[in-house]
């Protein structure tokens, strides 16, 4: 009797936690270096590259601690290409908010330094309900990977 417990228990955790993951599906991007001979960042450019929809690129996020920490997996393909732990930056998504003269942008640091700002969305509100991805044309999420010297944004 108390293996069944236990059974229906693992079960039921596993299918909270599938069920509280979202999956945002990617349409666009964009694409700088920066030069660290120079200190400069490329331009961001003006168009964007389409996402072949056949490659099912997609980021996947799941609440670790809520409104603080947040797994997210980049999968291309069905394979994941990347995962990350970030946890919400407060002092740099005011700072970000000032510089962009936007207050909906929020701001997630991983261990190495690298940073997800997400535009119009937040990770918190994206993990309990994806839909607000699709319906605000605005959303976009951008990836700093400082330790690579590359930037991504994401429509």
């Amino acid at each position: 009797m108390k293996t069944k417990i236990l059974l229906l228990f693992v079960l039921f955790f596993f299918a909270v936690q599938n069920i509280s993951a979202q999956a945002i599906i990617f349409t666009g991007k964009k694409y700088i270096e920066y030069h660290p001979d120079y200190a400069e960042w490329d331009e961001w450019p003006d168009e964007w590259t389409a996402i072949d929809q056949d490659l099912d690129f997609k980021m996947l996020i799941t609440p670790v601690v809520k409104g603080k920490i947040y797994k997210v997996e980049i999968y291309s393909d069905g394979e994941a290409i990347t995962e990350m732990t970030l946890r919400y930056d407060a002092a740099r998504s005011e700072e970000k908010r000032i510089e962009w003269d936007d207050k909906y942008v929020n701001c997630y640091k991983d261990d190495n330094g690298d940073y997800l700002y997400a535009q119009k969305v937040s990770l918190e509100g994206l993990s309990v309900d994806n839909s607000t991805w699709a319906t605000n044309e605005e959303s976009k999420i951008y990836f700093w990977v400082f330790s690579e010297n590359y930037a991504l944004v994401l429509k």
